[in-house]
C-alpha cells in the first residue's frame, strides 16, 4: 500500500506538470532519509535529492547550505538535528546565513519557492541539558560570615530539572541571624528540599525565589538561625525545577 500510494503521489505530481526533480523530492519526503555528519569545520552543500533529516555531531562547527527552492515544493521540510556541540550554521542556497541552530533539533518548513533561496519557517526544540554528578559550593548568606567545614556539595541535571544534596557542619557560633545557605547550582524555578540536622532535628530547606539561596526551617515551626545549628552537621538533600 505504502507503495502505490507513493507512486501515484509522483503520478500526480507529474500530470500537474511537475519535473522530474520534484518527483524526488516528493519521493524523499514520503521517506524521510537521514543522513549523518561528523561537524569538521566544513559545508555540506543540499540538493533535491538529499536526505531531508541531517543529524550532526561532533565538537567542530558545521554549515548546511539548503538546495534551490525552486526545485522544491511548498512544505518540503528539512530537519537538522545537532548533536554537535557547536552550532551549526543553515544557509540558504546562495550562502547566506539563514538561522543558527544550536543543539537540538530545528524544523525548517519551505513557504514560498519562487526563489532560489526561498522563504523558510523555522521552529526549534533546544537540547536539554544533562550533567552526571556535579559539586558545587555552598556558603553562609546569613551576613554572619560563617566558615563551614566539612563541605560535600553535588547535583545532577536533566533538562532543566535539578537534584542534589549537602553535607556541612556549621561553627560554633551565637550568632542568631536566621541560617541561610547560597550556591544553589542554578536559578530556581519551583523546589522542594529536605534535610536532617546531626541532632536528629528534621529541617525543611526552601529556595528564596528572590534570592535563590537556601532558607533553613525546623518542620512545624519557624526559622532555623545560625545558633540553633551552631556545631551541628547537616544533611539535605533537594530537586527543583530551573528557570
Amino acid at each position: 500500500m505504502a507503495t502505490l500510494q507513493t507512486t501515484n503521489y509522483v503520478s500526480s505530481l507529474a500530470m500537474e506538470g511537475q519535473n522530474v526533480n520534484s518527483s524526488n523530492t516528493a519521493i524523499n519526503g514520503l521517506l524521510q532519509n537521514t543522513n549523518f555528519i561528523t561537524s569538521a569545520d566544513g559545508t555540506t552543500v543540499l540538493n533535491v535529492q538529499s536526505q531531508q533529516v541531517q543529524v550532526i555531531t561532533g565538537t567542530l562547527a558545521q554549515n548546511i547550505q539548503f538546495p534551490d527552492s525552486t526545485t522544491l515544493f511548498d512544505g518540503y521540510t528539512i530537519i537538522i538535528n545537532n548533536q554537535s556541540t557547536q552550532n551549526v550554521t543553515a544557509n540558504y542556497n546562495d550562502a547566506t546565513l539563514l538561522s543558527n541552530v544550536a543543539p537540538g533539533i530545528s524544523t525548517f518548513i519551505l513557504t514560498g519557492n519562487g526563489t532560489s533561496n526561498g522563504v523558510w519557517n523555522v521552529s526549534s526544540i533546544p537540547q536539554l541539558t544533562q550533567t552526571g554528578n556535579t559539586s558545587w559550593t555552598p556558603a553562609d548568606a546569613s551576613t554572619a560570615g560563617l566558615v563551614f567545614t566539612g563541605v560535600t556539595a553535588n547535583y545532577s541535571q536533566s533538562g532543566k530539572n535539578i537534584t542534589g544534596s549537602l553535607t556541612l557542619t556549621y561553627p560554633t557560633t551565637t550568632d542568631t541571624n536566621s541560617a541561610i545557605i547560597s550556591g544553589i547550582p542554578t536559578a530556581y524555578a519551583v523546589n522542594f528540599g529536605v534535610g536532617f540536622a546531626s541532632n536528629n532535628t528534621e529541617i525543611i530547606a526552601k529556595i528564596n525565589a528572590e534570592t535563590n539561596q537556601l532558607e533553613l526551617f525546623a518542620v512545624g515551626g519557624g526559622a532555623l538561625t545560625n545558633i540553633l545549628l551552631s556545631g551541628l552537621t547537616i544533611d539535605i538533600g533537594f530537586s527543583y525545577s530551573g528557570v
